[in-house]
Formats: C-alpha cells, sequence, structure tokens
C-alpha cells in the first residue's frame, strides 16, 4: 500500500495512474473517493479523470492515519485502489 504524508489542513491533490495488466486500452467511465479515519468517513467526493489518471482534492483534519479509498468503473468491472494518508 502507498503511504502520503500531510499536515494536518493541507488540502492537496493525490493522483493514482491506473494501467492495465496485459496493456489493452481502457477507459475510466467513472472514480470516486473515500477518506476514512478511525472506520469512519470524513469526507468523500468525485474524482476528476483524465486519462488514465484520477485525482481526489483531499484535506485531513485530524491527526490520524487514514485510508483513501478510490473506487472506479472500467468496462463491467468496479475497481478499488487504497492509499495510507498519515496526517500529522
Amino acid at each position: 500500500m502507498q503511504r502520503v504524508h500531510f499536515y494536518v489542513g493541507e488540502n492537496k491533490s493525490i493522483g493514482l495512474r491506473i494501467h492495465a495488466r496485459d496493456q489493452a486500452p481502457f477507459t475510466i467511465r467513472d472514480a470516486t473517493w473515500e477518506l476514512k479515519g478511525n472506520y469512519e468517513t470524513e469526507a468523500q467526493g468525485e474524482c476528476e479523470i483524465n486519462g488514465d489518471v484520477i485525482r481526489a482534492m483531499i484535506a485531513p483534519q485530524k491527526r490520524v492515519t487514514y485510508r483513501l479509498y478510490f473506487t472506479y468503473k472500467v468496462a463491467e468491472e468496479i475497481l478499488m485502489e487504497c492509499i495510507e494518508v498519515v496526517a500529522e
């Protein structure tokens, strides 16, 4: 799992590049994000989609370790990725 660091109050964009294992072309149809700390959702929203990159603008409000979940659709599949966000 990837890990990124924030200071409480920062507002930064986190991007995730998606690629097909077989290098086949694909289109990301929809993408959302959810920021969870201590098993509770602090924030959520729609991702910006730019080709094979999805982005979320987040601003952690507490000094905890969060999980940032990306959920996106490619063809008939719904896929998820998770990034650890450490807020200090």
